[in-house]
């Protein structure tokens, strides 16, 4: 049995409890928030793509030790406080871990002592070696997909909404007086940025004077540009099966996309709640319905995809609405009874129904009761 699972899904708990049982699993990646498939993505992907493309897709597939990984990480840290290179000692501790060891941190300490003497990076480093406790021999498999559709679309929205930003953050600048306090302007730059533009705050630099006193402009970030331009049409796969290639991989969570698709349908096109039944047999009954409406749509979709039908099918049949009828049967009496009926079946709407079936759609209601 394996799991196949969205990027939500994806924890560290999630994962243990699917192995400890037996399973194994397909997941997607927040690559962006993950330390392992930071180091995955790392480096120049363009030279790695399988030569063939699989379904418009781009396929790379690597596969990182936690050691590996673990060494790679712990010299980025070191990096960023500009310690130079990672301890030998330090290394070879870390290649020689099993899942049974426990690292202590008087280890760390005592190793990192000759490099500096931050407690904060002591912490850091024994922390983030703790952290893959019991799970030091293992290798991670990834598989790297990329839609080039969908990176050149990512691309331009992200261009058009920061020449948009630029352009609004140029006419806050010009607006501001030699006179305004500079906690006035930082806070109208502030409000550029809030609501769902919060996220190109990072990829913008404003530049202050030599004593920090006054706004002189403002820099857009071209390695984080570049950065976030690398990831566009990417996404990321992890799986534990080690017997299946990486297309495979692939189709296994396109699939489970299409049964995500078909539920956003039941709830959303469908509209199975709410439902306004009690009984089990009648609650039954309209699950059971909504079932059906489903399978059509589905069959409609299936038909439109094979050719058969002209033009998207559920835009055609949307044209028809439907309309009550309240009858009454005296002006004295207060008896009447509701007829539904559909407005008038195009042409085009016959054919549609004819492909899966049913002769005469929507026909008028027989006046009896």
């Amino acid at each position: 049995t394996t799991f196949v699972g969205d990027r939500g899904m994806i924890t560290k708990l999630n994962l243990d409890t699917i192995e400890q049982e037996g399973f194994d699993y397909i997941m997607g990646v927040k690559f962006r928030q993950s330390e392992i498939f930071e180091m995955l993505l790392d480096g120049d992907l363009e030279k790695n793509w399988e030569e063939e493309e699989y379904k418009n897709l781009k396929i790379q597939e690597r596969r990182i030790k936690i050691k590996d990984f673990l060494i790679w990480k712990v010299q980025k840290i070191l990096e960023e406080e500009a310690l130079g290179e990672t301890p030998i000692e330090l290394e070879g501790l870390i290649k020689k871990l099993s899942n049974k060891d426990e690292v202590k941190y008087k280890e760390i300490k005592s190793i990192l002592k000759e490099v500096t003497d931050n407690q904060k990076i002591y912490r850091k480093i024994s922390n983030l070696i703790k952290k893959y406790s019991g799970r030091y021999e293992k290798k991670v498999r990834g598989v790297i997909c990329l839609n080039e559709e969908r990176k050149k679309v990512s691309k331009k929205k992200r261009d058009l909404k920061l020449s948009q930003i630029s352009a609004t953050l140029s006419e806050v600048l010009a607006k501001a007086k030699e006179t305004d306090d500079i906690e006035k302007i930082e806070k109208r730059i502030s409000k550029i940025f809030e609501g769902y533009k919060r996220k190109y705050k990072k990829f913008y630099k404003v530049v202050y004077d030599e004593k920090g006193k006054k706004i002189k402009g403002y820099l857009i970030d071209k390695k984080e540009k570049g950065k976030e331009e690398k990831y566009d049409g990417i996404f990321v796969l992890t799986t534990s099966r080690e017997d299946i290639e990486a297309y495979k991989v692939v189709d296994s969570y396109k699939n489970l996309k299409e049964v995500e698709i078909l539920f956003d349908d039941l709830k959303h096109f469908v509209d199975i709640r709410p439902i306004r039944h009690w009984l089990e047999t009648r609650v039954r009954a309209h699950v059971m319905l909504c079932m059906l409406a489903l399978l059509l749509k589905r069959i409609f979709e299936i038909n439109y995809m094979k050719g058969k039908a002209t033009m998207q099918p559920l835009e055609e049949v949307s044209k028809s609405k439907l309309i009550r009828y309240e009858v009454k049967f005296s002006k004295k009496s207060k008896a009447k009874k509701i007829f539904p009926k559909v407005t008038h079946t195009t042409p085009e709407q016959i054919k549609i129904f004819n492909l899966i079936g049913i002769k005469n759609p929507m026909s008028l209601e027989k006046f009896s009761w």
